[in-house]
């Protein structure tokens, strides 16, 4: 493999077509350093016009870039906005000053996995997150060979390439690019409007995504950026409270389910706390809200992949403030089996036997044997069970509460 160094620029100038806010494929087998090894730049972007800002550090780090680019803190994605901490591979790194410097042409790149940014190696800030949303498209559609996804997408990641490499049907999996609030909701309103249309026994299920509301704009904001405005939006609330209280209605009445990824940011306080860009609107009309943080997963010295944890910040159907942890896997994706020991373990259905795992036939093995082949010791009795113990856990109960003498 050839070494070459060369600015995101410079790729543009070679792969570009000249076309701000378009991102262009990269046809050519050019691969960036990543966090386990080496990844394939998919596509590059010339975003003309954006507000810079200088980011110092602590540790006297600095670095400019656009105040919309996406970093990672404890996974969570933040914009250089509104970002107080970053991860790097050397650890947590925090804000120290930041100053704004105008506007001026940034150019991006389009990868699978998160990297860092290479003109630092130092540094190692690591920005890029993955796309953990595609997994739950792809058993959606793996469900009914009939159904459709329909992916609005506002970073200009998701490619061909990367529907391939996940087994995503591509054909069933339709992707819209999407600058702007109001240009998603009209778009998703034509779209529903059209499945409506549709009798109901010709209409396939459906799932709607939005990757990401974050990175959304605004019409006012794209016209005060071309006019030379620095000005901030401060309606952009407001427009997406406004578009999803027409949205939640109609995606009711289609029986259509629709995920959102957006970014999150430490709330300022004595104990700030993980909060979601977009204002309250976005929060009051979800019916359930995941908040995603992650750490590294290592065979020995070498990091395999990561832990997800999701917690349950928000449900109508569950228990709030539950988490559960899910493995994601650099080569293999996400770990259907991970967890499930220690659910068998709540459960009885497994039992606990010195630091061993004793299953229903009385054999004894470490949970690492058993997660190792788990097909052979996750039966249909043993998930029967463990579903059954889930969905006590995890669902609201169902009965009445009835006072006592302790609880007047």
């Amino acid at each position: 493999m050839e070494s070459i160094k060369l600015t995101y620029k410079q790729l543009y100038d070679l792969y570009g077509n000249g076309e701000h806010e378009c991102a262009c494929n990269v046809v050519d087998n050019i691969y960036v350093q990543t966090l386990t090894g080496y990844s394939k730049i998919h596509k590059v972007v010339c975003k003309h016009d954006n507000d810079i800002i200088k980011i110092d550090f602590h540790d006297g780090d600095s670095i400019e870039c656009s105040t919309e680019h996406i970093f990672s803190n404890d996974g969570n994605q933040i914009k250089a906005d509104d970002v107080i901490f970053v991860d790097s591979l050397y650890g947590k790194k925090q804000v120290l000053e930041k100053t704004y410097e105008g506007k001026d042409t940034v150019f991006d790149i389009s990868i699978n996995s998160p990297h860092w940014y290479i003109s630092n190696k130092r540094s190692g800030i690591i920005h890029h997150n993955t796309y953990f949303w595609l997994t739950i498209a792809k058993n959606f559609l793996d469900q009914d060979p009939e159904a459709r996804v329909i992916c609005f997408e506002s970073e200009g990641a998701i490619t061909k390439k990367m529907l391939e490499e996940r087994d995503i049907d591509g054909k069933r999996f339709g992707n819209i690019p999407v600058k702007t609030v109001q240009q998603f909701k009209n778009n998703c309103l034509q779209c529903i409007n059209q499945y409506l249309a549709l009798p109901t026994d010709r209409r396939p299920k459906l799932l709607i995504a939005l990757d990401s509301l974050g990175m959304l704009s605004t019409t006012k904001e794209m016209e005060d950026s071309n006019d030379g405005k620095d000005t901030k939006d401060m309606t952009r609330a407001q427009i997406i409270k406004a578009a999803f209280r027409v949205l939640t209605l109609k995606l009711s009445l289609a029986n259509v389910p629709m995920i959102i990824t957006n970014h999150t940011y430490a709330e300022m306080g004595l104990y700030p706390t993980q909060v979601m860009s977009g204002g309250g609107g976005i929060k009051y009309a979800a019916s359930t809200i995941v908040f995603l943080s992650k750490r590294k997963e290592k065979d020995g010295t070498e990091v395999i992949g990561n832990v997800i944890h999701a917690k349950l910040n928000k449900s109508r159907i569950a228990r709030e403030n539950m988490q559960v942890d899910t493995m994601l896997h650099y080569t293999k994706g996400l770990n259907k089996y991970y967890g499930l020991d220690e659910l068998a373990l709540e459960c009885g259905v497994f039992k606990k036997s010195g630091t061993r795992i004793e299953l229903p036939d009385g054999t004894k093995l470490f949970s690492k044997a058993i997660l190792a082949n788990p097909a052979k010791y996750f039966t249909s009795d043993v998930m029967e069970k463990i579903e059954e113990y889930v969905q006590q856990k995890f669902s609201y109960g169902s009965t009445t509460f009835e006072p006592t003498d302790d609880t007047l």
